[in-house]
Formats: structure tokens, C-alpha cells, sequence
């Protein structure tokens, strides 16, 4: 019997997490959600972190996960930040064999709903979800998902390809979006407004013969109005920019007064 594929877990972007933490008035709270999204950890491995555990002077965490394997996280400087200020307001009450944040999964849980719904309005958010996230920006971002796979602690790197897939269905909904009339219109202003070069006159000695041309091209420059020259082969060259461009056998101006630039034929 074929297996049914595998379903796509839920993510907040990186917006959303933003969101999310915005507003969050326990201090214990604040970090224990910032460890899941900016650290990647499971709420169990959140729950048994030890103040020992975090090295702030080398900027990196010892984290035990499943079958009780150890992986080193390092600290983003935003998260190391939390966890400074979290130690100065509460550190006295705190050991190196406290638990940083402690609690329980059901109590992560049910605070990770209840400020989903006030930030977000959503219900659908669960302490995995802030997991996901920080693994599927991670990879958006053009972190290996080898690197990843560490980071989470996954026995295997087929657990982590999920956030390919991820990113995979992003794509091809952007491309989808793109498909449409209106885009397709602001792609081809784009395509031409790169084509655009700004361009001075740096060496007009081998201009034989186009001196009311040059006189009249350094004009337009020196009003600062761009100008783009194109034109058949044939009469040698001169540099601007230091790119070689054919020298035009014949100009004419156009002047489109929407975009304030003159095209020379």
C-alpha cells in the first residue's frame, strides 16, 4: 500500500515571529519563546536547559535532545541579549543547575496559544511551529540545510529536507503570482530600467568627424539627463565607462518627457 506523502508543518515568517514576541510582558515567557524560534529548540529540550548549560561568554548553548545526544547551538546576538537580560534582572535566584526557564510542555503550550491568538489571531500555533519557523527562515536565508540538521539535533538529515519542501511550495507560489498580467507588465519596466546606464565622455579624441554630436551629447550630460546610445557597427570605438561601445553612425533624440530621458538613435 503506497505511504501518503507527508504533510508540510505549519511556520510562521520571519514578520510573523517579529509579531508574535511583540508585547510580551513576562520575562520568562519572552526567552522560553525566543530559545524555540531564534534557537530552534524542542519545548522539551527548552524545559531541562540548565543555567550552565548557556556559555554567554563564548556565545553558544549545550543542548541535550532525544536519546539524550548533545549538540552545541551558538547564540544569535539577539538572543544572547535575552538571555543577559533575563540573567541580570533574575540570575540571584538562579544556580548554574537551575533550569533557565523550566515549566512544562503543557504550560509552554497552552502560553504559546494564548499569545498566538492575542498577537497573531491565529489558534492554529503550537510550540513546534516556532521550531519550524526558525528552521524554514534559516534555509530561505541560504543556510545549508546540512547546518540546519545540526542545529535541530535531527538523527537524520531526511527529518530536516522537509524544509526544502517548505520553501520549495513558496517558490512555486511566488512563480504562480507571477504569472499574472500585472506582474508580468512591472517585470519588463524592471527588465529595461536595468538597462539604463548612466554614461560621461572620458575620451572623445576618437570621434572623427561627430563633433556636433559630441558637443551635443555632452549637453544632455552635463543637464544630468541619462541618455542610452545605440546604433550600428562600423566606425570604431570609445570607451565610457570603460565598456568599448561602436561609435553611432547617425544620432537623433527622442525625448520621453514621462521618464525625463532621451534615447539616441
Amino acid at each position: 500500500m503506497p505511504r501518503s506523502p507527508k504533510k508540510l508543518p505549519l511556520f510562521l515568517s520571519s514578520k510573523e515571529v517579529d509579531i508574535f514576541l511583540k508585547n510580551i510582558k513576562r520575562d520568562r515567557h519572552l526567552l522560553g519563546f525566543y530559545l524555540m524560534s531564534h534557537a530552534g529548540l524542542r519545548v522539551s529540550e527548552m524545559c531541562n536547559l540548565k543555567v550552565g548549560d548557556v556559555n554567554l561568554a563564548r556565545g553558544f548553548m549545550r543542548i541535550t535532545g532525544k536519546g539524550s545526544k548533545e549538540r552545541i547551538v551558538p547564540l544569535s546576538s539577539r538572543l544572547q541579549n535575552i538571555i543577559e537580560q533575563y540573567l541580570t534582572k533574575h540570575g540571584h535566584n538562579l544556580t548554574p543547575q537551575s533550569y533557565l526557564v523550566g515549566l512544562n510542555r503543557r504550560t509552554w503550550h497552552d502560553m504559546v496559544k494564548k499569545y498566538a491568538v492575542k498577537n497573531l489571531g491565529r489558534r492554529d500555533i503550537h510550540c513546534h511551529t516556532l521550531r519550524h519557523s526558525f528552521a524554514t527562515i534559516l534555509y530561505d536565508e541560504g543556510v545549508q540545510i546540512e547546518r540546519i540538521s545540526q542545529l535541530l539535533g535531527h538523527a537524520k538529515l531526511d527529518t530536516t529536507m522537509i524544509y526544502a519542501h517548505i520553501s520549495l511550495e513558496q517558490k512555486r507560489d511566488a512563480v504562480m503570482v507571477l504569472d499574472g498580467s500585472r506582474f508580468r507588465f512591472l517585470r519588463r519596466i524592471v527588465s529595461v530600467r536595468q538597462r539604463h546606464t548612466d554614461m560621461s565622455v572620458k575620451n572623445s579624441s576618437q570621434l572623427v568627424g561627430r563633433e556636433k554630436e559630441l558637443r551635443d551629447l555632452n549637453d544632455y550630460l552635463k543637464k544630468n539627463v541619462s541618455v542610452i546610445l545605440h546604433g550600428p557597427r562600423g566606425a570604431g570605438s570609445l570607451q565610457f565607462f570603460g565598456t568599448s561601445i561602436s561609435v553611432i553612425r547617425r544620432l537623433s533624440v527622442l525625448k520621453s518627457l514621462k521618464r525625463n530621458r532621451l534615447l539616441l538613435k
